[in-house]
């Protein structure tokens, strides 16, 4: 019933400790805050982004030449052929295309 709704009664019982273990245990910590960015000059990637403000464009072949990890890292790997539509590799293994 729409009497008995209090969200601020609910804030004191939440189990933010059972919440946060979850997302520990699953790998959930920056999201996708320190990732490097496609445009590192674009206002919104982030301050965190391990290209931000760079003037080199960024190495897309190199950085998902493993693939990549998502959200939750611990269950979420992307394959390389997931991402880029199955790479092409040179001799020595790199991602060429």
């Amino acid at each position: 019933r729409r009497a008995r709704l209090v969200p601020e009664a609910n804030v004191q019982s939440f189990p933010f400790e059972i919440v946060e273990g979850f997302m520990k245990r699953a790998g959930i910590g920056s999201g996708y805050q320190e990732k490097p960015c496609l445009n590192p000059l674009d206002p919104e990637c982030p301050i965190s982004a391990p290209n931000k403000a760079s003037t080199t464009p960024p190495d897309i072949a190199s950085i998902l030449a493993g693939g990549c990890y998502g959200f939750a890292s611990r269950f979420m790997h992307w394959a390389p052929d997931l991402i880029i539509g199955g790479p092409v590799h040179n001799k020595s293994g790199h991602v060429t295309k």
